[in-house]
Formats: structure tokens, C-alpha cells, sequence
């Protein structure tokens, strides 16, 4: 079970499987809160930007990320850091 922390960042529920492994790897709660924030990050971006997906982050099945998305969000990631 994810400490309460982590109930700020809605997160899909298969990353919950990863945040939970930190732990086992005996990383910080510091470093589990860290990499919780950084996934929420992410699919908001992805929420915001890509046709099709959820409003919010803890709604995205694992279906709706295939190859194709992630390439186009890892090309969007970096032109956006370009500019």
C-alpha cells in the first residue's frame, strides 16, 4: 500500500507496482515521493497533449500507451526542450 504521500499525485494504478518496488530496493521515502511526483509529471503532460487520453492521469490504462505514443511524446518532450 502507497504511503498517504503519494495519494496527492493521481497516478494510473499500473505504476503503483514501480513506487512500490522502490521501496524494496530500499530507496528513500524522499526519492519514492520524488519519482511518484516526476511519473505525475508525465501523464499530465501526456493528458494534456495527446488526442485521446483521460483528463487526469489516474484515469490512463495501459492500453492507451503503445509504441507510436510514446515515440511521438518523446519527439514532443524534445522539441519542446529545444525552444
Amino acid at each position: 500500500m502507497l504511503d498517504t504521500r503519494f495519494k496527492q499525485y493521481p497516478l494510473p494504478p499500473f505504476t503503483q507496482d514501480f513506487i512500490n518496488h522502490l521501496a524494496v530496493t530500499n530507496k528513500s521515502k524522499s526519492t519514492q515521493v520524488a519519482y511518484t511526483y516526476e511519473l505525475c509529471s508525465f501523464f499530465l503532460y501526456l493528458c494534456k497533449s495527446m488526442h485521446g487520453f483521460p483528463s487526469s492521469p489516474a484515469d490512463i490504462e495501459l492500453n492507451l500507451i503503445g509504441p507510436s505514443q510514446c515515440r511521438s511524446s518523446a519527439l514532443n518532450l524534445s522539441v519542446s526542450s529545444i525552444r
